[in-house]
């Protein structure tokens, strides 16, 4: 996996089983990456908390500025094609 985008809401964020499993996978295959890599953007849906364990990054908050959130979502995505080296 090069990059990961979880969708985050108020009701996956209280929801126990698959939603938490994935995250957490996310989130130990994140730790192997070198500091400064981009491979998680939470996505905020809605206004919700942010589930501790993603606090420490930039989150997108979707649900205030949609067009904003697509430049913002896009240019991680390009950065992340910059690290990985890959050709857009």
């Amino acid at each position: 996996m090069d990059l990961v985008l979880a969708f985050i809401s108020s009701r996956s964020v209280i929801k126990e089983g698959y939603v938490n499993k994935e995250l957490s996978v996310t989130l130990d295959i994140a730790q192997e990456k070198p500091e400064g890599t981009i491979y998680l953007i939470p996505i905020m849906l809605d206004e919700c908390e942010l589930p501790f364990r993603l606090k420490h990054l930039n989150a997108v908050r979707y649900y205030k500025d949609q067009e904003s959130a697509k430049k913002r979502i896009v240019q991680a995505m390009q950065m992340r094609a910059k690290q990985r080296k890959i050709e857009l």
